[in-house]
């Protein structure tokens, strides 16, 4: 649950266009090709202080 509640207090401000921007900066969303399932497994390479 407070994981739940840090995401939700650092993105209760950003419009749309915002968290999306930021999720297409990420690993998994750049190596993924277009109509993939992005794998969540890939986001183990992400510094974990850019998860969200």
């Amino acid at each position: 649950m407070k994981l739940i509640k840090d995401v939700c207090n650092k993105w209760i401000d950003k419009k749309t266009e915002e968290i999306v921007k930021f999720t297409h900066e990420q690993l998994p969303w750049k190596i993924s090709f277009e109509n993939d399932i992005v794998p969540y497994s890939l986001i183990i390479q992400q510094d974990e202080a850019e998860l969200y």
